[in-house]
């Protein structure tokens, strides 16, 4: 065995001793370059070649601009950068708006990271053009969106599919889209009032009528 072998096989053998042991498992990042250079006291060169060898031996996978990871076919997951997250309404002064907001600022403050808030006005149009930014720079960890008019059909889906294709975690709350495969929190509006037309039944009541706020036009009807 040449010298210079000998050399980039004590980097091979610790990495195989490493995963015989469980010390390293699939998807663990491997020490830098220059970590396994000052370690193991060699040249970059000797540690880049004994990288290859194993990389050959279908034990790592190089991510460019990430490291090295142990097994073959791993992917890199998408790395919080900003600790900011966007947030979409329609709306911000009526109806639950300002406690929602409110909740998930207190929660993402507390986790540390900041909010910026964008408002629709419920119109699809608006949210177009806040995604096509959003698309562009902008710089956020993450999307929580009230979809605007989400009965009807919107054009604005595929931003939606090229931001998850970013790796972006975005989560709907009060409706979603349906033709978008993202979590969405809301209320169920039509297990409440079962429950409500329920209790009235139950307290005597031999007449109902309701009394609720019109989505649109924000005027009360009944």
């Amino acid at each position: 065995m040449k010298p210079q072998e000998a050399k980039y096989m004590a980097i091979v053998n610790w990495v195989m001793e490493q995963i015989q042991n469980g010390v390293f498992r699939t998807g663990d990042k491997l020490p830098s370059e220059n970590e396994l250079s000052r370690e193991f006291e060699l040249s970059r060169q000797t540690v880049r070649h004994a990288i290859d060898v194993l990389e050959q031996k279908n034990m790592l996978t190089r991510i460019r601009g990430s490291g090295t990871y142990l097994g073959v076919g791993i992917r890199e997951e998408r790395k919080e950068r900003y600790q900011n997250i966007a947030v979409i309404s329609t709306y911000v002064d009526s109806y639950i708006f300002p406690p929602v907001l409110k909740g998930i600022e207190k929660a993402l403050s507390k986790a540390g990271y900041t909010m910026q808030v964008a408002f629709t006005g419920n119109r699809i149009e608006k949210e177009g053009e806040i995604l096509y930014k959003l698309l562009g720079k902008g710089f956020i960890d993450g999307l929580i969106v009230e979809p605007a008019k989400s009965a009807l059909p919107n054009p604005n889906l595929d931003s939606y599919l090229r931001l998850a294709k970013q790796k972006l975690p975005i989560l709907f709350f009060n409706s979603s889209y349906p033709k978008l495969p993202f979590p969405c929190v809301s209320l169920h509006d039509e297990l409440v009032a079962q429950k409500a037309v329920e209790y009235l039944i139950r307290a005597g009541a031999s007449s109902l009528s309701g009394i609720y706020k019109g989505y649109e036009t924000g005027r009360l009807s009944h």
